[in-house]
């Protein structure tokens, strides 16, 4: 699953495409294989260089926002 993904986020890269976007794992079938919308983009942003990582979601009461903020800072 995470080879498919950053496959797709390395073509659209190529490709020149505004940006790639993560579903919040508690509200999508497919984000609920990955642990954290910010662990998928972290991996996506090593794998790239100028595509737009984004997460459909971010759901603040069932995440501390100061981790949020710490986490999608990095």
């Amino acid at each position: 699953s995470y080879e498919f993904v950053i496959k797709s986020a390395k073509y659209a890269d190529g490709k020149q495409f505004a940006g790639v976007w993560i579903p919040e794992r508690h509200f999508h079938p497919f984000g609920g294989i990955f642990p954290n919308p910010v662990v998928l983009a972290s991996a996506l942003a090593r794998e790239t260089s100028k595509i737009r990582i984004g997460a459909g979601s971010v759901v603040l009461p069932l995440h501390n926002p100061i981790r949020v903020v710490e986490e999608w800072s990095v």
